[in-house]
């Protein structure tokens, strides 16, 4: 299951995956993130990945290569996995190399969205906010 909202308005959005990802919920991320990467003013747009409740991948890196067109979207900042542990990990940075490989990504793993937050502000001042404000641990 998939669901899209702005973490930070104009410039993350969060893309909150769970259970069991299929090839549906990456046609519903790719539908959806490419709207609100047109929607948006800003030159650049960040995307987390929260696969934190995530259970398993029900797709192949062929299924992602032809789906995943947004990769290549002009606006598209970095890309962070949050929550990404053992055999997830590993599947994600087998698909992300792959991907790479076709459309070089900006791509990094946080253990969660606090840190991923302070890792894209301190690459793209224009995200407001202060790292200081973050909840712990979140």
């Amino acid at each position: 299951m998939i669901k899209i909202s702005w973490r930070v308005p104009d410039k993350v959005l969060l893309a909150d995956l769970s259970e069991t990802i299929t090839v549906d919920d990456l046609r519903t991320g790719e539908v959806e993130i490419t709207r609100r990467l047109l929607e948006s003013q800003s030159e650049r747009v960040h995307v987390v990945y929260d696969i934190s409740k995530a259970t398993t991948i029900a797709f192949s890196a062929n299924q992602i290569r032809t789906t995943l067109t947004y990769f290549r979207h002009p606006k598209l900042g970095w890309l962070v996995v949050v929550g990404a542990t053992g055999a997830m990990k590993v599947l994600t940075q087998v698909f992300a190399s792959l991907i790479d490989k076709v459309t070089p990504i900006l791509l990094h793993y946080s253990p969660t969205m606090r840190e991923a937050l302070v890792f894209l502000r301190e690459r793209d001042d224009t995200i407001p906010g202060s790292t200081d404000s973050l909840p712990s641990g979140q």
